[in-house]
C-alpha cells in the first residue's frame, strides 16, 4: 500500500527517457556495480528499458519492512520501476551492498522487456 502511495506522488516524474533517479540525497551508485550493469547489457545485446527506475534507501530496517512487506533478510525489491533498498550501510556492514543494487537494476532491465508503448 505504501508503495501504491510512493507511486502516486512520483509518477508525474516519469519520463521516457533511460535514466536511474535516486530519490535519497547523496545516493552513492557505485562505479563497479555500473560497470557490471554495462557489461551484462552488452553481453545481452540489451539497452537500458524507457521508463527510469526510481532507488530509494529506506531510513531504518523497520521502513523497509512498511514499504515491502518483506523479512529483514531481504536486501532490496524492484517493483514497477522503484527500487527500495534496506539502509545502505546495513547493506554494506553484510557485504553485500553492490549486489543488492545490481540484482535490483537487472530486474529493471528485463522486466522492461516487456514494456509496451
Amino acid at each position: 500500500m505504501k508503495i501504491l502511495l510512493l507511486l502516486a506522488l512520483l509518477i508525474p516524474l516519469l519520463s521516457n527517457s533511460s535514466e536511474i533517479i535516486p530519490l535519497n540525497e547523496n545516493f552513492e551508485f557505485p562505479y563497479q556495480v555500473w560497470e557490471e550493469l554495462n557489461f551484462f547489457l552488452d553481453e545481452a545485446s540489451l539497452t537500458l528499458p524507457p521508463t527510469p527506475v526510481f532507488i530509494y534507501e529506506s531510513r531504518n530496517l523497520y521502513e523497509f519492512h512498511i514499504l515491502t512487506g518483506k523479512p529483514y533478510d531481504i536486501g532490496g525489491i524492484y517493483s514497477d520501476f522503484f527500487i527500495i533498498l534496506q539502509p545502505i550501510y546495513i547493506l554494506k556492514s553484510k557485504g553485500i551492498y553492490e549486489k543488492v543494487l545490481l540484482h535490483e537494476l537487472l530486474h529493471w532491465v528485463l522486466y522492461g522487456l516487456d514494456e509496451k508503448f
